[in-house]
């Protein structure tokens, strides 16, 4: 007997072939191994970005030849906090573009995030040159590293690439997608047309409704944006409402449900509605619920309202759509879902997005073949 698999091989050996011949369509082993980068895009040595940690991580991934070169740029008092990675593998031939999140104990990220008086944000390509309003905050951090992330990457040359980042290194993954995607400067040319998809988790909205609905025309934006939501995560329903009419664009795919039995979770994903904003509310219960779920009896609460919540919102959902298409008003009732802070965090989007057989992001199950 031995093992069909040792400690010292990779999670997905063919990980490289599979992102070079996607054609953008949303892929287990992508979504997680993407995923992966986007939570550990967050280690940190000596108050910088940890490169190396990342390297190791998608290497046991399957990229086993990766290079990775960070660029970063803060500015506390502009509330600018950029920490992207640019990661080649495969030869150059493949490229990761991964944003870095909101930090726990960085006040400047936190900051970005609630910035959210709206910058403009101009499409070249719409015909009356009109100027959509984008989150302040997110613009502005995904701006400040453009230049050399756009530099590394035109010098890189990829044939395939794929931005991605988890929470605010979310926000600016979709950011950078649309600018990329409106980028007419012959210089970016082989970039532009080498992307292939951007994943995002827990991805907060970026833009107004009317800078959203011009996203969603793109096919584009409108298919290989896909964004993952963690059960009820707060922060993709943000910004609340009270700041302005924000939306998602891309696809959706939300994770409620656990599996029954021992069944992988990642194929528990499925295609949603995109999520809404929140109210103000909502937002300011939110850490009730975090204290809630650590007590006995109003985490049960908590966790029987879930699924009524959902359904409630699900119905909501339909009527608001129809009386969308039929340009009739609707007011639409207070939510009626718990969210939650703690769903948000990285680690429970990797564990969700692990594929059969895959224990961690460390190792996958041992199987013996005579």
């Amino acid at each position: 007997m031995s093992d069909a698999w040792s400690h010292d091989e990779v999670i997905y050996p063919e990980l490289g072939r599979i992102l070079s011949e996607s054609q953008g369509e949303r892929n287990e082993e992508i979504a997680y191994a993407l995923a992966i980068c986007a939570g550990y895009a967050y280690a940190e040595v000596k108050g910088g970005a940890d490169k190396v940690t990342l390297r190791k991580r998608l290497a046991r991934v399957g990229l086993q030849d990766n290079t990775c070169k960070p660029i970063e740029l803060s500015v506390d008092a502009m509330f600018i906090d950029s920490t992207a990675f640019v990661v080649r593998a495969c030869e150059g031939k493949v490229a990761i573009l991964c944003y870095r999140g909101t930090e726990i104990a960085d006040l400047t990220d936190w900051l970005t995030d609630i910035d959210t008086e709206p910058e403009t944000y101009s499409f070249p390509q719409a015909p009356d040159r009109r100027n959509w309003r984008v989150h302040s905050g997110f613009y502005r951090s995904t701006r400040a590293t453009w230049d050399d992330v756009m530099a590394e990457l035109a010098s890189a040359g990829p044939e395939a690439l794929y931005i991605t980042g988890h929470s605010l290194g979310g926000a600016m993954a979709a950011m950078a997608g649309v600018m990329l995607r409106k980028d007419q400067d012959p210089r970016h040319r082989q970039v532009r047309d080498a992307l292939k998809a951007v994943y995002t988790y827990g991805q907060p909205m970026i833009g107004n409704v009317e800078f959203a609905r011009e996203c969603q025309a793109d096919p584009f934006l409108r298919d290989n944006v896909i964004r993952h939501v963690h059960r009820n995560d707060i922060v993709p329903h943000l910004p609340p409402v009270a700041t302005g009419p924000f939306a998602h664009f891309g696809t959706e795919f939300r994770y409620l449900n656990d599996p029954p039995g021992l069944e992988s979770p990642s194929g528990y994903w499925r295609r949603n509605a995109s999520a809404r904003q929140a109210g103000m509310i909502d937002f300011a219960l939110t850490p009730w619920e975090f204290v809630a779920r650590r007590i006995p009896m109003a985490g049960s609460l908590v966790a029987r309202w879930r699924p009524i919540g959902a359904k409630i919102e699900a119905v909501a959902d339909r009527v608001e759509k129809a009386a969308d298409t039929l340009h009739v008003p609707f007011g639409r009732p207070p939510s009626f879902v718990c969210y939650s802070i703690e769903d948000h965090a990285p680690h429970h989007y990797i564990a969700k997005l692990a594929t059969p057989g895959v224990l961690s992001e460390f190792e996958r199950e041992r199987t013996s073949v005579s």
